[in-house]
């Protein structure tokens, strides 16, 4: 593609590849043994004409609501049928598995529920994947540190944990899940900010939010 010969251009090229040098050295180093499925692979959609060939019209199911939705990358042990999902970062750091309960993590757990039940899959591991900085992290399987690289010093250790763990981390994001719908259908949208502020910068709804108008919270907080 041309991108033109003017300074914004040039610069834009020369990000581009910068990132994607990074990447390339950063996949070698992480060294998984792991095979390519997918990229952009949807559930609850049809195949797309490049990325997402291998996208089911199945749908995630919970209770009585569909989720439809696009996963950034898929990888696998083709001969076992075991996978893991990626979803991609424009920030420097990931949200490491021993925080999720208190982040309320729902996007990456809901990814391998889909990966799960949509596709059919035994699910290894989900992880967010910083392009800006050097780390991964999410929520692996122990006893998949070779196949998911946990020596590469791109994969935390802390982030793998036994069976009974993975499961209640995948199931604490299905009831995560209810509760935003149960919202949703009660017209129910209280504003809950977080304490971390600096996630305000990053959200598409900042300029209809009333957490500005919500006094800081110091030990106690009184309803308007």
């Amino acid at each position: 593609t041309d991108t033109g010969s003017d300074l914004d251009s040039l610069i834009l090229k020369t990000e581009l590849k910068y990132h994607l040098d990074r990447y390339i050295t950063r996949e070698i180093e992480c060294a998984r043994p792991l095979e390519y499925f997918d990229v952009e692979v949807g559930f609850g959609g049809k195949p797309g004409p490049c990325g997402g060939k291998n996208s089911t019209e199945n749908e995630l199911i919970i209770d009585d609501f569909r989720l439809r939705g696009r996963l950034d990358r898929v990888d696998w042990l083709g001969t076992s049928n075991r996978g893991i999902v990626i979803d991609y970062k424009s920030s420097k750091n990931v949200t490491a598995q021993e925080k999720f309960d208190e982040k309320r993590e729902i996007q990456i757990p809901l990814y391998m529920l889909a990966l799960k039940e949509a596709f059919g899959m035994e699910v290894i591991g989900g992880e967010y994947y910083a392009l800006r900085g050097d780390a991964r992290g999410g929520l692996y399987l122990k006893g998949y540190e070779e196949e998911l690289g946990a020596g590469s010093g791109q994969v935390s250790e802390k982030d793998f944990v036994d069976e009974e763990t993975f499961a209640i981390r995948l199931e604490a994001a299905r009831d995560w899940a209810r509760q935003a719908v149960s919202g949703i259908r009660q017209g129910s949208f209280p504003c809950e900010p977080r304490d971390d502020k600096d996630v305000c910068r990053y959200c598409d709804y900042e300029g209809i939010c009333r957490r500005k108008e919500i006094p800081e919270r110091s030990g106690t907080a009184e309803d308007d």
